[in-house]
């Protein structure tokens, strides 16, 4: 291309702030959902090991306190003492051990099994979050699993 006073024209000058255009498309399409997962990842991960560490500590508290020690002492039994008592242990600690869950909303639950002819109890927690970002799934379900021996010391 030629301009009006006989110099050469680059084709590339017609094309000035395209690449802005572009660069704004990118960061709108790519890089702001991309940003909004990372925060839900790091929500995510942070509620899997919250939700871990009380399963695992609702679990040793029950089979910890619950544990027949009368029987287990004078007979070398080893039972529960009590399914309820065991219960509620267990969901207190549970609860305890989240006592942020206003920073991070998610709702928690406890589930425990006893498993008398092995002496052990097996303990599932369960956390439901929502999103922000993924609008076909408002809400991930989190499952962590955890068990506990019946044991005692003299």
């Amino acid at each position: 291309m030629v301009s009006e006073r006989g110099l050469v024209k680059a084709p590339w000058r017609s094309q000035r702030g395209s690449s802005l255009a572009w660069a704004a498309v990118f960061m709108g399409f790519v890089l702001l959902p991309l940003m909004g997962l990372v925060g839900d990842g790091a929500r995510l991960y942070y509620v899997r090991n919250r939700l871990d560490t009380a399963t695992q500590a609702a679990c040793e508290s029950a089979a910890w306190s619950a544990g027949g020690r009368i029987g287990w002492q004078q007979q070398g039994a080893t039972s529960f003492s009590n399914n309820l008592e065991l219960f509620s242990l267990a969901v207190n600690t549970f609860y305890q051990m989240q006592p942020d869950r206003a920073k991070v909303p998610y709702s928690a639950s406890i589930s425990v099994v006893v498993d008398n002819a092995n002496a052990r109890l097996n303990c599932t927690g369960v956390a439901t979050v929502p999103l922000s970002v993924n609008a076909s799934q408002r809400r991930i379900t989190i499952t962590s699993q955890a068990s506990a021996r019946l044991r005692f010391a003299r």
